[in-house]
């Protein structure tokens, strides 16, 4: 996806910029402060928006101080980029694309985040996992040498993920790689252009059960598939090469047998990233406040975070970079950090 600023965005859309809607001030809070943050809401309908909007009603309705604005993106690419421009003081993407953005790979290759944004909570998680349809000769991740292979839509911060991983079992280079949208999946595999394919369940980690994503329900009843076996080595380099976790996935929300009860699936977080020139009381109070009203959070229509354990909120922290200082004050006083992670330092945006 190539770079795009927000005039560039904007024009795209059609969307009118409103008068002061990116006004922040980033210093301390007062007692009489007003601060106005704005949101990276990802795409219009999805779960990332929707759980935006709710981190919006919180603040809006529980904070005195901090007042949230939700801005939709392009995606995780341009969320970055209005990050970095200004645009934008937080917003969620994959641990794993933020490391890409750290490691200046992919997307962030060429044209690099001069301001790399400080980790904050997890806002979810998914475990991904292969299938195939079920007429084909496909039943190991080994068969899928030579197949017409659906890694995620190009644009996904997963799809990074995928590559990442099957670059680490050396399956990569061997697939056909296809590239199509989430929402005509479905129908691309039930006409034969796909052998096999990346799907995923999404971890709830407040009260409710995990869920299917609106893509994979519907592969689900329009194809008949099957669960590809992977072996104890795939998963133990996947592990080792990556430093992801590849945990058992049940796969009894399909609808259809899949042939087993459960496959291995790699782990990523969604998590939110901060600002480096947020302060820290202002991050401690949004953090705080979602803390205190996490049953507003549990009655929404979103799949997330149980903002009520600080432990599921520390659940995406990568021990190699910082922690906004506000996130790290408020996991102190939880008594859920741990001492091999890094604090960053507010600064101003370059």
């Amino acid at each position: 996806m190539p770079a795009y600023g927000r005039r560039d965005y904007l024009r795209r859309t059609g969307i009118a910029a409103t008068t002061g809607m990116l006004g922040l001030t980033a210093g301390c809070l007062g007692d009489d402060d007003q601060i106005d943050l704005v949101i990276g809401g990802g795409g219009s309908g999805t779960n990332t928006y929707q759980k935006a909007l709710v981190y919006q009603q919180i603040m809006n309705d529980h904070s005195d101080s901090i007042n949230i604005t939700v801005q939709e993106t392009g995606g995780t690419v341009a969320s970055y980029r209005l990050y970095d421009e200004g645009d934008i003081d937080f917003f969620s993407t994959t641990d794993y694309e933020y490391m890409a953005s750290q490691a200046q790979e992919d997307a962030y290759e060429e044209d690099t985040i001069q301001n790399p944004p400080y980790q904050g909570f997890a806002s979810g998680g998914v475990r991904l996992f292969a299938v195939a349809r079920e007429d084909t000769d496909i039943d190991t991740y080994d068969d899928l040498a030579g197949a017409n292979v659906w890694p995620m839509w190009p644009d996904a911060s997963t799809r990074y993920v995928c590559r990442n991983y099957f670059q680490a079992i050396g399956l990569w280079d061997e697939m056909n790689v296809v590239d199509v949208a989430a929402d005509d999946i479905a129908g691309a595999t039930a006409e034969g252009e796909i052998d096999a394919l990346i799907l995923n369940d999404t971890i709830n980690q407040g009260e409710g059960d995990d869920i299917l994503a609106g893509y994979v329900t519907e592969t689900d009843a329009r194809v008949d598939l099957k669960a590809l076996e992977m072996s104890d080595d795939q998963r133990e380099t996947i592990q080792e090469e990556t430093g992801r976790d590849v945990p058992m996935t049940d796969l009894s929300l399909f609808e259809q047998d899949l042939g087993m009860d459960e496959v291995p699936g790699v782990l990523v977080w969604y998590v939110k990233y901060f600002g480096v020139h947020l302060e820290e009381d202002v991050v401690y109070e949004l953090v705080t406040t979602l803390n205190e009203h996490a049953d507003v959070f549990k009655d929404s229509d979103a799949i997330g975070p149980g903002f009520e354990d600080p432990e599921e909120l520390a659940a995406g922290i990568l021990p190699d970079y910082p922690v906004h200082p506000g996130f790290a004050q408020a996991l102190q006083e939880w008594d859920a950090w741990e001492d091999d992670w890094e604090e960053g330092e507010v600064r101003d945006r370059e």
